[in-house]
């Protein structure tokens, strides 16, 4: 099997380390982000540049450390909070920075 696909361009592409070999259980559009949940940890996605063919167009940032989803289905929107199932029980999120 190659390992480079000719019909999706790496330019689409974004590999993402979760750092702990877990795997990803949700990934979810909320506010002005991207959403990546695993069991232990919650990342966002954001687009730094209009232009998907700058250098890097997406940077990444961590929004939990020491919780996420257990359960991909359970990740809902609700008005402008983000809820979900982990190990501590039902979570919600109202926002995705410490200032805010």
């Amino acid at each position: 099997m190659p390992e480079n696909f000719s019909y999706f361009p790496n330019l689409f592409r974004l590999d993402f380390n979760t750092q702990t070999q877990e795997t990803v259980h949700a990934i979810t559009p909320f506010m002005d982000v991207l959403i990546v949940q695993t069991p232990t940890k919650t990342w966002a996605i954001r687009g730094t540049s209009p232009l998907v063919t700058a250098p890097n167009p997406y940077s990444t940032f961590s929004v939990t450390s020491g919780y996420g989803t257990i359960a991909p289905k359970s990740v809902q929107i609700v008005r402008n909070e983000l809820f979900f199932l982990s190990h501590l029980g039902v979570v919600s999120l109202a926002s995705l920075y410490a200032i805010d």
